[in-house]
């Protein structure tokens, strides 16, 4: 009778999605041992503990149970109270005993296919965490393939060769600043399992959720990946992401984040239709198929009263690879506002970098030396104020007309937008962009007149060098004449004709002397 009433507990329990923290069979070797108990005392006492975290659901299950084992409804508990009461203690203590063990297991099950996931990169395998770890050689391959170096190894099967090998790899963790805590190369060559699960999570903290960056604030890996969690599933009905356990635990979280990236992967609708560990199924299943994210969980790993922190966000990091930045906009919410809230986006995105860019050209002050580049520049800002300037001035009167409907949607949605691609932002930046132009464009223009004003000079330096050389030449014929007829002449006559010829030598000396001038004001400008 006890039997038969056992499996129909068991039936309610499957039909309503309870999962057991505890084996009934379990327990029951437990106080069978010392106490000698029959095996219908031990399944009481797994009664009690589930009456205690599902009362509301399993109040029926309890009473055809209790029925079955000659209780009645008003005896119910006490009867129980009175065949277990010398047991309650034991009986708790083997309750957290069993729901450590079932966590771990959870974890090294996880942790397994997270190392397989890498390991095969190198072409190895673990089937079992604990013993596949303790000749050092799988953990050195697992080291390599994520670190992309090449590390020492002992190739000998002895005991001191296998700790050798993993005290390589510990001391390449220390090398990487990533802090170990008590774990010592005997203690993984051993296999304690505490310690070598302890490590591939310290690895995994370091490899796979270090580097994730939510927004500019300075907080730990961990609460930025639940920011990033709670930033992608807002809004969505009945997911709440407050940790790494119980907001999990239904599988809506799973899906929401996979429906805010692809909607076109799930039907929402159905989703929330869907059995616990069906939709638990589903996105590991969409996951795998689109993205080759590996199964690290089972439903039945995530639909547990105690899920385990480590396998899921060992888990969820890996969709954080694949989503880092949820979309815009709401899968869920106003198509025609987000189809608003997109065009504006992009309308703006456009603008504000088309003023950034500007912004950048016009803050350029090195200017060509050429008068002939500068009048090309001088076309190019002409053509700005007056091609590219107006169209983009409509832009911005239409970017500011669309963004009053935007603005209403932003507000009723929740949805946040780059402030950068505000109006008034973009009026800012726009009339700063203005201002530096009509700046430049000033420079410009005295640049040009700079230089028309050095070529003048430089055409009057070079007209004044050709009528000097023609002067010299001149000058040094009329010595060449005079000293051929110095002999015939008298004295005063050669004198006077000495001092004309010093004469147009010192008019020709200034004329030498204002060129070098000007030649200088020509160098020292250029």
């Amino acid at each position: 009778m006890g039997n038969n009433v056992l499996s129909r507990v068991r039936e309610y329990e499957e039909e309503h999605h309870l999962s057991r923290s505890v084996s009934t069979r379990y327990i029951n070797q437990v106080i069978r041992q010392p106490y000698g108990y029959p095996r219908q005392v031990g399944s009481l006492v797994y009664v009690n503990r589930r009456l205690l975290n599902y009362a509301h659901e399993f109040s029926a299950a309890s009473q055809l149970y209790f029925a079955g084992l000659g209780f009645g409804r008003t005896q119910s508990l006490p009867a129980l109270n009175r065949c277990v009461s010398p047991l309650r203690s034991m009986s708790f203590e083997c309750l957290l005993h069993a729901l450590r063990d079932e966590r771990d297991a959870i974890q090294k099950k996880t942790f397994t296919k997270w190392v397989n996931k890498h390991l095969k990169k190198a072409g190895r395998n673990v089937r079992d965490l604990f013993e596949d770890l303790r000749d050092g050689h799988n953990l050195l391959s697992l080291l390599e393939v994520l670190s992309g170096e090449i590390l020492p190894r002992e190739r000998g099967r002895m005991r001191f060769h296998a700790i050798q090998n993993v005290e390589t790899a510990l001391r390449f963790l220390r090398y990487k600043e990533i802090k170990l805590v008590n774990i010592r190369g005997e203690d993984i060559v051993d296999g304690n399992p505490k310690l070598t699960l302890g490590l591939i999570w310290t690895i995994i903290l370091h490899f796979q959720i270090s580097d994730i960056v939510v927004g500019q604030e300075d907080v730990s890996a961990k609460d930025a990946l639940l920011r990033w969690a709670q930033k992608t599933t807002h809004r969505y009905p009945n997911v709440r992401v407050q940790d790494f356990t119980q907001s999990w635990r239904d599988g809506l979280a799973f899906n929401a984040i996979i429906h805010r990236n692809r909607p076109d992967l799930l039907d929402w609708k159905q989703v929330e239709r869907m059995r616990v560990r069906e939709r638990i199924e589903m996105a590991f299943h969409v996951m795998e198929r689109e993205y080759g994210v590996t199964r690290l969980l089972d439903p039945e790993d995530v639909d547990t009263p105690e899920p385990d922190e480590k396998s899921i966000i060992t888990y969820v990091s890996q969709l954080y690879d694949v989503f880092p930045e949820p979309p815009h906009g709401h899968p869920l919410f106003d198509v025609e506002g987000q189809k608003k809230v997109q065009q504006f986006r992009e309308l703006a995105t456009s603008l504000h970098q088309w003023i950034r860019e500007q912004t950048t050209i016009m803050q350029d002050r090195n200017f060509p030396n050429t008068l002939i580049e500068m009048k090309r520049l001088a076309e190019t800002s002409q053509r700005f104020r007056v091609e590219d300037v107006p169209p983009r001035l409509h832009e911005k009167e239409r970017i500011t007309h669309i963004f009053r409907d935007v603005e209403r949607y932003l507000r009723d949605s929740g949805e946040t937008m780059d402030r950068d691609l505000y109006p008034d932002n973009l009026d800012r930046n726009w009339n700063q962009l203005m201002m530096l132009h009509q700046e430049r464009d000033q420079m410009i223009r005295d640049e040009i007149a700079r230089l028309e004003k050095l070529q003048r000079l430089a055409e009057k330096v070079h007209q004044e060098a050709k009528t000097t050389d023609s002067k010299l030449d001149d000058i040094e014929a009329w010595i060449e004449d005079e000293a051929k007829r110095v002999d015939h002449l008298h004295p005063r006559d050669a004198k006077n004709n000495c001092d004309k010829i010093e004469k147009e030598l010192q008019r020709t000396e200034e004329v030498i002397k204002t060129m070098f001038n000007d030649v200088q004001v020509l160098r020292d400008n250029r």
